[in-house]
């Protein structure tokens, strides 16, 4: 099939214009009886935002809350598109569904939910009453804030009864802490204070005072007997070796016989050999080695004579042995006191260390238990009173004029759509005849020459046929 140029389209499509017009009127009034016929559905629009920037005011907190900051829409095409999520969602459809007496389906085809250019939410709700469009459409922003306020009130009430449960353990912990504090002042006597401890302290440095000076005084005592033993033996020295004034009546005695013998030994001449000579001798050596004897018990005996040097150190290392006796007596004592008193004190200090610690864990729970309450008060407020941060921009107004159908839109539309189909249509005619042409073209059998063409070849021929 050889293509046609466009004039004989458009030549087409004028000798068909009438078909083309017909079309066109006939599908307009049609498309305006139908409309007409039609019940009229009405569209009611409601356009709101909430805001996430808001923060939750606290109620009970020790400085008041700042004043309301002024509510914007969320500045996010992602995080608006979740509102619309969440009002297209079944449980918000159901709840809607229930309040305004309609079926869940039938609502969620009537509702369309849209985010506009400023991130706010647009509900364009459809319903032949025009009343009950505007009223439905009303109903989502209250709808959709009981939603959230439904919500924001169930984890409030999660949140006071996870405080409420703490708070009955802290107070629990604390009258168990108060009784065990009670049992601890009444199990030492009054003693765990801080002035019971301050006495006991002040007991326990008398003790340990008192040791230290005995301890002094015990040393300086040995220090001093050890200088009385050393003089006492340096002392006895001069006794052994003969070099004090000491003497005893025994010495006294044989001194004076051996001088008699001298004497007697010196009066009888220089006989050495008589009888007598040689008792009187024998005397003398007799006596002589007595007396060593005695000057060595002398020397070596303890004690020694009455009112010597020696006696007198003897004794005053004596008194210094006994008082050096009498010192570790006096701190054994003072150990056993020093020893009582810090075990006193230690038990006191444990006493007043566990009731330390009581009242300092005390004090804590009083202050979780207060900041408990506050919280719980504040979670019981803000269950009680919660408000979701929604602002409607635009209320819906009952409309006037239905949004479906549109008679003269849709004849319009109707003698649009039939302009092109009738044009198509004839055109199809117009491609239908020549087809139809080329083909009873194609089964006729045209002659070699016709008369025409004979006329033309021999015009002379054709006059004398004549």
């Amino acid at each position: 099939m050889s293509e046609q140029p466009l004039h004989n389209h458009w030549s087409d499509l004028y000798q068909r214009r009438w078909l083309v017009l017909f079309t066109m009127i006939v599908a307009s009034l049609v498309a305006y009886l139908f409309s007409t016929s039609v019940a009229p559905v009405y569209q009611a629009k409601t356009t709101f935002f909430l805001s996430s920037a808001q923060p939750a005011p606290q109620f009970v907190a020790q400085t008041p809350d700042a004043a309301p900051r002024p509510l914007l829409p969320i500045a996010d095409e992602k995080t608006a598109a979740l509102d619309v999520g969440i009002l297209r969602g079944r449980v918000l459809i159901e709840r809607l569904s229930d309040q305004v007496g309609m079926a869940p389906e039938a609502l969620a085809k009537a509702m369309v939910v849209t985010v506009s250019g400023e991130f706010m939410i647009d509900v364009f709700l459809r319903d032949r009453d025009p009343e009950r469009a505007a009223e439905i459409a009303n109903a989502v922003p209250d709808a959709y804030a009981a939603f959230h306020e439904r919500s924001m009130r169930e984890r409030a009430e999660v949140v006071a009864d996870a405080i409420s449960a703490s708070l009955e353990k802290l107070e629990a912990e604390r009258e168990a802490l108060l009784i065990q504090l009670q049992n601890t002042r009444r199990e030492s006597v009054s003693t765990a204070d801080l002035s019971a401890l301050a006495a006991l302290q002040m007991r326990r440095e008398a003790a340990l005072i008192e040791r230290e000076g005995l301890d002094a005084q015990i040393n300086r005592e040995e220090a001093r007997r050890q200088s009385l033993a050393n003089t006492l033996e340096s002392e006895a020295e001069l006794y052994r070796a003969g070099q004090t004034m000491e003497t005893t009546r025994t010495a006294d005695e044989m001194l004076t016989a051996l001088l008699e013998l001298r004497v007697q030994l010196a009066s009888e001449g220089s006989a050495p050999n008589s009888p007598r000579v040689r008792r009187i001798q024998e005397q003398v050596d007799e006596l002589e080695r007595q007396m060593d004897i005695e000057r060595a018990k002398i020397g070596s005996a303890v004690a020694k004579s009455f009112g010597s040097m020696h006696e007198e150190l003897r004794l005053q290392h004596a008194l210094s042995v006994a008082s050096q006796a009498g010192l570790r007596a006096a701190r054994s004592a003072a150990d056993s006191r020093l020893t009582e008193e810090t075990v006193r004190f230690t038990e006191a200090l444990a006493a007043v260390t566990n009731s330390d610690q009581i009242a300092t864990r005390l004090a804590a729970l009083v202050t979780q238990i207060d900041t408990a309450r506050t919280n719980l008060d504040a979670a019981r407020i803000q269950a009680a009173n919660v408000k979701a941060p929604l602002v409607v921009v635009e209320a819906a107004a009952v409309p006037t004029r239905p949004a479906f159908p549109l008679p003269i839109l849709n004849a319009i539309v109707a003698a649009l759509t039939a302009l092109m189909l009738g044009s198509y249509f004839a055109l199809l005619l117009a491609h239908n005849d020549r087809v139809g042409t080329r083909s009873r073209l194609r089964a006729t059998q045209i002659p070699l020459l016709d008369d025409n063409d004979l006329s033309v070849l021999n015009p002379a021929a054709i006059k004398g046929e004549i």
